[in-house]
């Protein structure tokens, strides 16, 4: 009896400590993608609109953020698989002080487990800026499936592991 309260105890703690070091990993990745979004008006000498509809090559820049994100997991991770993974880029811009554009896209696509709070319900984060205009806002949310010990032996658990980050663009 005494064993199996060990092992059981023994395979928690493995489940939990695996998970805690691939959310880290997650929160890593994602707060350096969004650095790098947010800082794109410096960095990439542009406005800091990531998409608009006018602009045919901005869904080669977001994913360019994903492969950025994929390519640092990947050497983060010792058993990575690129299958598992989803990242969710957005922005929401301002015009007059008013949210205007959204921008959301999951790549490679929608996955139904990955949860996050949509930048879209959280414009007040923005704040105004000393000329008077709002700041865009950008997210970057990576969610993983993880395995999950826990599940086969009482039959309930988690594998989708996810961290969002967000940061304000540089509007100048």
């Amino acid at each position: 009896m005494v064993l199996v309260v060990f092992s059981l105890l023994l395979v928690f703690s493995i489940d939990i400590i695996s998970k805690l070091s691939i959310q880290g990993k997650l929160d890593r990745t994602s707060y350096s993608v969004v650095s790098i979004l947010a800082e794109r008006r410096q960095l990439f000498s542009g406005d800091d609109t990531l998409c608009s509809k006018a602009d045919r090559g901005c869904h080669k820049r977001v994913e360019h953020m994903y492969r950025i994100a994929k390519y640092s997991m990947a050497r983060m991770f010792t058993d990575f698989d690129a299958k598992k993974v989803t990242v969710v880029i957005e922005q929401q811009k301002f015009q007059n002080n008013k949210p205007s554009d959204y921008y959301v896209k999951w790549l490679p696509k929608k996955n139904p487990g990955c949860t996050f709070v949509p930048l879209n319900t959280s414009t007040e984060l923005s704040p105004e800026t000393r000329y008077n205009r709002r700041a865009s806002l950008f997210q970057v949310t990576i969610c993983y499936e993880s395995d999950d010990l826990t599940t086969d032996i009482i039959g309930s658990g988690f594998t989708t592991l996810s961290s969002s980050s967000l940061a304000l663009g540089r509007n100048g």
